[in-house]
């Protein structure tokens, strides 16, 4: 087949889509990427490079070209294009179309790394809004084939609530098939209008055959102070503060703890002042991004992983983070909050501990419960990584979306 991934790329904090990626061309399915736009990764994934899939990756020219110099290179894209496939052409400069887009030239611009193509087996899409892009797209006649959108959890949340609960209606309407990331998003998105006969969920996957598997029967923990990890973005959704103010409150109760914190952000700099602020600047250390070979590492340092998601003062709701897959398929105990589709993979006292959104006290005396019952969080530990290799094997999951898409195509030919 001929797959086009419509995704921000490459994006540290969207690994999912690279595997994605490479699974199909594993196997032998041709796959293009179509960025809004080229994404300046802070850190590339191994994979990229491995797969060489900046050669595959065809984003729109820069938004902040003067007009002169879209000028120039919209005469380059006419004469490419114009004798074999005018109409695109024609439909973005109509300012009826596109009202002052069209006439800057933006969206000729726009349609060139698409124009031209002969029609996909399938369009991917990630994100809603990348979604209600290609459908602009294909109202051009450019990106032609049968549109499957992924929801993660954003697109269902912040952005509807930003935009309308009928934003999606279009998409909804003309979309072959949706795939919401887990049940809780499989229910909003009927909610919000969309045919429940079209809806797959489609979970992301982690490569758990590179994960630093703990054996069940190590120590743990490792002795000496509590080591505690998180891996997110450094955004409200993410909740770091809360892990923060529980370490807080369990070094008050005379619990030794180090908190290591994986990730960059906007809040970077009132995080380090909240632990200053508490009194445990020295107990908690942001490393700011790091590779994948870092974060393995600092998956085989810590004791736990905390994942203390929120939903943020926008709307804007997790889906279920990769990094608490990581941890639990490395049979690393976790401690998260009962947020979005969180409980489909951290089952209380089966899997891992949850603690309601932004109660700290909760979310220690979850921190806590880990070290007073060994045993038991050596059980959850095992049923962890047993749940993940059964629900986010990238490799499984890699067969399921060819599977779904082969349907799509199959469908779209009838």
């Amino acid at each position: 087949m001929r797959i086009a991934f419509v995704a921000d790329f490459p994006s540290v904090s969207e690994t999912f889509v690279v595997r994605e990626i490479a699974g199909l061309l594993d196997r032998g399915h041709e796959v293009d990427i179509f960025p809004p736009r080229l994404s300046e990764a802070s850190v590339v994934q191994p994979q990229v490079l491995e797969y060489g899939l900046l050669a595959r990756t065809h984003p729109p020219a820069s938004p902040d070209l003067t007009f002169g110099a879209r000028a120039r290179r919209a005469l380059g894209i006419v004469a490419r294009h114009a004798a074999s496939d005018p109409l695109p052409l024609l439909r973005s400069v109509n300012p009826l179309r596109g009202g002052r887009r069209a006439v800057s030239l933006r969206v000729l611009l726009e349609i060139e790394p698409v124009v031209g193509r002969p029609p996909y087996d399938v369009v991917y899409a990630h994100f809603g809004p990348n979604g209600l892009r290609v459908l602009e797209l294909q109202s051009l006649g450019v990106l032609r084939g049968p549109l499957v959108t992924t929801f993660h959890g954003y697109d269902m949340s912040a952005y509807v609530q930003q935009q309308s609960p009928g934003v999606y209606r279009e998409l909804f309407a003309k979309g072959a098939r949706f795939l919401p990331i887990s049940d809780a998003w499989r229910r909003r998105l009927v909610e919000l209008g969309c045919p429940a006969e079209r809806i797959t969920v489609h979970r992301m996957g982690i490569e758990t055959a590179r994960l630093p598997v703990r054996p069940p029967d190590a120590p743990w923990p490792h002795g000496g102070p509590l080591r505690l990890l998180s891996v997110a973005r450094l955004v409200e959704k993410k909740g770091i503060e809360y892990g923060i103010r529980a370490v807080a409150v369990l070094a008050r109760a005379g619990t030794i703890v180090e908190y290591r914190i994986v990730g960059a952000g906007p809040e970077e700099e009132r995080l380090a002042a909240l632990a200053i602020e508490f009194g445990i600047g020295s107990q908690v250390e942001l490393l700011g991004a790091r590779d994948e070979s870092s974060v393995s590492a600092m998956l085989r340092w810590c004791d736990a992983l905390l994942c203390p998601s929120v939903t943020a003062r926008d709307g804007d709701s997790e889906g279920i983070p990769v990094a608490l897959m990581e941890a639990m398929g490395s049979g690393i105990p976790v401690v998260a909050t009962t947020h979005s589709g969180i409980p489909e993979l951290v089952i209380h006292g089966k899997t891992g501990r949850l603690a309601p959104e932004r109660d700290v006290a909760a979310l220690a005396g979850a921190v806590r419960a880990l070290s007073d019952d060994p045993a038991a969080t050596r059980t959850m530990a095992v049923a962890g990584r047993a749940l993940v290799l059964e629900r986010h094997d990238a490799s499984r999951l890699a067969a399921e979306l060819e599977a779904i898409f082969a349907e799509v195509a199959a469908e779209a030919s009838r």
